[in-house]
């Protein structure tokens, strides 16, 4: 028999099962369980110390906890509240590792991509801990609040120009005319999200005192159509790289909840676009209106929602004929 049966068999007894008995290892318990294994790979197992495979296994799952620990310390805080609330008296360490061999049972993680374990964890507590969800409905956007920034801290690098700051104050120095002409694009990896409670101040909170609110923040049950939802975006940090969340409901002409990701498209786009979505009582002259948009078009480039389109790859690709009389004049203003 070729070693990965046998390799398979060994992973199957440490990890797909529940802890390894003496008995497991006896010649014909062996046998059945495992019918394709011939007598000398059957020996090696019956020869194995249960104690050992023990070992490996706590040292596997505990592993997987403190990955989970890393990418949802808060929803794993929240989950403990909860437990404790239900009346759990297990030891989070304990009731943490037990839910990680839970998941495992549900759907086992074949890699080691840190996010496709994140992805399991959140899909595993939708599917299989309602109880939890229906406690209190801000985890569920929780637990997609910081996988999502796994996600977006993670993503590939697009094709195109950060803005650093230095970058950004050439931009400053351009004509009306040569900053709306700039071709940008709105990175795949930024995230759009609604929430039924403000997540990243919660995070927030949570990161400088690593303590929950007593009680948690009220959120509305994701099951209700008419719950009133915080939009935000996520992008990530120019100079830090790290995960940069905007609410967009707080700032007056967001533009980019339509946009096609990765797509092309003029700084004079963004422009006409910001104009349309301001209110109609947003009364402001040109010159005011356009100082406004520029401070929040170096907001977006500073928080990597945007970025140049600047490779060599880019420039030559066509973009649709525009002119600027729809936004902002093209002379100084």
């Amino acid at each position: 028999m070729a070693l990965p049966a046998y390799l398979s068999a060994l992973r199957e007894m440490i990890l797909d099962s529940d802890p390894v008995k003496a008995a497991d290892l006896q010649r014909d318990a062996l046998a059945r369980r495992f019918p394709h294994l011939n007598q000398s790979e059957l020996s090696d197992l019956a020869e194995m110390d249960p104690a050992r495979l023990r070992v490996y296994t706590d040292l596997i799952f505990a592993g997987e906890r403190s990955t989970l620990e890393y990418v949802y310390p808060a929803s794993l805080a929240v989950i403990h509240r909860l437990r404790r609330t239900a009346g759990d008296e297990q030891s989070h360490r304990l009731a943490d590792f037990e839910l990680v061999r839970e998941l495992h049972r549900w759907r086992p993680w074949r890699s080691s991509s840190q996010r496709q374990l994140a992805a399991n964890f959140e899909a595993f507590i939708r599917a299989r801990r309602q109880e939890w969800l229906l406690a209190w409905a801000g985890l569920a956007d929780l637990l997609d609040f910081e996988r999502t920034e796994l996600e977006v801290f993670y993503a590939a690098d697009p094709p195109f120009e950060r803005v650093t700051a230095a970058k950004l104050n050439e931009l400053s120095n351009l004509t009306v005319e040569a900053l709306l002409m700039l071709r940008v694009a709105v990175p795949s990896y930024v995230a759009f999200r609604s929430y039924v409670f403000n997540a990243p101040a919660f995070i927030a909170r949570w990161r400088k005192t690593r303590e929950l609110p007593d009680p948690l923040p009220i959120a509305q049950s994701a099951s209700n159509q008419d719950s009133p939802t915080v939009r935000f975006v996520c992008g990530r940090d120019t100079e830090t790289l790290l995960p940069c969340w905007h609410r967009q409901d707080a700032e007056p002409g967001f533009v980019f909840t339509e946009i096609v990701r990765d797509e092309l498209l003029l700084v004079d786009d963004l422009a006409r676009r910001y104009l349309a979505a301001l209110p109609a009582d947003y009364h402001r002259s040109e010159e005011l209106l356009f100082a406004e948009f520029f401070e929040r078009l170096a907001k977006w480039f500073r928080s990597g929602i945007l970025m140049l389109a600047a490779t060599s790859q880019d420039r030559h690709k066509s973009l649709p004929p525009h002119n600027t009389s729809g936004g902002f004049s093209v002379s100084k203003p």
